[in-house]
């Protein structure tokens, strides 16, 4: 027998498919188009449709049964008929960040939290969904339907309206605590059945033509089920963002605002997660700007000392959501002088991306004893090993589409062993990375009040 996990991602559409002992057997991927425009960001949903059917041109053979993942908060909003309404809006698209602000104002910071788990980040489905609301009336009154981006491919495959409460739990709709809906929001005209049936992530949600299509889960909880995360481990993902993933044993709201508290896909489990902007976008930004592929970049940083020559970087390319809340702050080198070099930039920027994920697992306040890393940037091993001398602990080097992983292990039911590729461990530059951090802080606490 075989499962199938569909990652519908950022930038591509991802396939793996695993044989009953969680060995992968096919893999396979299709990009698509980001349209950018300012602090606007949309996909076409029929370039996922497409990818998907490619996909399935390709398997091997047919799966026992497929689960859905993607990228979270973007969303597709829909009439009473299969056609959307208007293009994606994608997680990383600010244009809602004013009404953080009217929602805290309307109903109180406190009664929000308590409610949602989460402070209102403009990267929530709601708040988009208010952007909507205020500036294209039109669709807003033709929606009938609204659907994260895995979920809309269900439907379309379907007819089955649904979501699973990891995917909830970004819309800012969701009691995350009783992992149910909250009706706090109604008098907005904004209801949460418009994002249909909520389900558990291992649920049986659907059939497509006789294959059985479990609920599925968000990019990053499935991330951490194909990395194997256990509770004392934390997880980092070097996709387009850069994410930090932790475990918790109970539910906690935390002290930190910009840190989201959702549902795991696991039954009546939670997690703490923070999300930089730039995570391995970074080194794709720097690479265009230098144009040099990623073997040439990194070459080109290892013959630069760690400290990058007192350079520092800091990644907020995109505004920044983790470890503060700042749609404005942007990136910015420190330390540049007439000595430094293209060596020398390169690898400040590696050095910032974790610098910055570090920032993120500081204001977690969890402890944890061992790193598993996944995503497109970990192929970059000397980024990589920056990240185990920068948390000065061991890391463990996952399956690169550990997301299209986790949903294949979904799709199945059940977790399995996991053999991790790589150890890293941390070197002789640690301590040296130690000290910089501490001047990384202190100089970032300047720049976000720019």
């Amino acid at each position: 027998m075989s499962y199938l996990g569909i990652d519908v991602g950022t930038n591509a559409i991802k396939a793996v498919m695993i044989d009953s002992s969680g060995n992968i057997i096919f893999e396979k991927s299709i990009d698509y188009k980001i349209y950018f425009n300012n602090c606007y960001a949309e996909e076409n949903p029929y370039d996922w449709i497409n990818g998907f059917k490619k996909i399935m041109e390709s398997l091997p053979e047919r799966p026992e049964s497929m689960a859905f993942t993607g990228q979270m908060h973007t969303f597709v909003i829909t009439d009473d008929y299969e056609k959307p309404l208007r293009n994606a809006i994608l997680w990383s698209d600010f244009r809602g960040h004013k009404y953080s602000q009217f929602l805290i104002k309307k109903y109180g910071l406190k009664n929000l939290i308590n409610e949602t788990g989460n402070y209102p980040l403009s990267n929530f489905s709601l708040l988009k969904l208010l952007w909507i609301k205020y500036n294209e009336k039109q669709n807003f009154k033709k929606m009938k339907n609204a659907f994260m981006a895995k979920d809309f491919v269900k439907y379309y495959l379907t007819g089955k309206k649904s979501i699973d409460v990891t995917d909830a739990s970004g819309t800012y709709l969701l009691n995350v605590k009783k992992r149910s809906w909250t009706r706090i929001f109604e008098h907005l005209d904004i209801y949460p059945e418009i994002f249909g049936d909520l389900n558990e992530s291992y649920d049986t949600d659907s059939y497509y033509d006789g294959i059985e299509i479990r609920a599925g889960a968000g990019d990053q909880e499935a991330s951490a089920i194909g990395m194997g995360l256990g509770p004392n481990d934390l997880g980092i993902t070097l996709g387009t963002s850069g994410v930090v993933f932790k475990l918790l044993k109970e539910y906690k709201i935390p002290k930190n605002n910009s840190l989201h508290l959702f549902c795991h896909a696991q039954k009546n489990k939670w997690h703490l997660m923070g999300v930089t902007q730039s995570g391995a976008l970074s080194l794709k930004w720097i690479n265009s700007i230098l144009n040099l592929d990623y073997k040439e970049s990194e070459k080109l940083a290892m013959s630069s000392d760690p400290g990058s020559n007192g350079i520092l970087f800091f990644p907020y390319l995109n505004g920044e959501r983790s470890p503060f809340n700042s749609s404005t702050v942007r990136a910015s080198f420190s330390g540049i002088s007439s000595g430094s070099s293209r060596n020398d930039i390169i690898r400040s920027v590696m050095e910032g991306i974790a610098f910055n994920l570090k920032h993120v697992y500081k204001e977690m306040n969890q402890g944890a004893e061992k790193i598993v890393i996944s995503g497109g940037g970990a192929e970059s091993k000397l980024l990589v090993q920056i990240i185990s001398d920068v948390f000065n602990k061991t890391v463990y080097l996952g399956n690169v589409n550990s997301t299209a992983y986790g949903a294949a292990l979904i799709s199945m039911g059940h977790d399995v062993k996991q053999d991790y590729h790589e150890v890293f461990e941390p070197s002789q530059n640690a301590a040296l990375y130690q000290e910089l951090f501490l001047k990384y802080l202190r100089s970032s606490s300047f720049i976000r009040k720019i």
